[in-house]
């Protein structure tokens, strides 16, 4: 696999679990807002960790992808 096409693997790699963070802390923020009775904006933030999870998936299949085509 040539060295440009490894780095972008493996920054897709790191993306998705960088995205999956971001969805995950998201999650957080909805949960301790309802908790606490805040008034916020649940179906932006719902909406943005669909999105942000969705990204993720994303960049992880196509760093498989990228992998699966150059045969390693």
């Amino acid at each position: 696999m040539p060295f440009s096409t490894l780095m972008l693997a493996a920054s897709l790699e790191g993306l998705k679990w960088l995205f999956w963070a971001i969805a995950g802390l998201l999650v957080v923020m909805l949960a301790a807002q309802w908790l606490r009775g805040e008034e916020g904006r649940p179906l932006a933030v719902t909406l943005l960790a669909i999105g942000s999870l969705a990204v993720g998936f994303g960049c992880g299949a196509l760093a498989r992808r990228l992998g699966r085509d150059q045969g390693e």
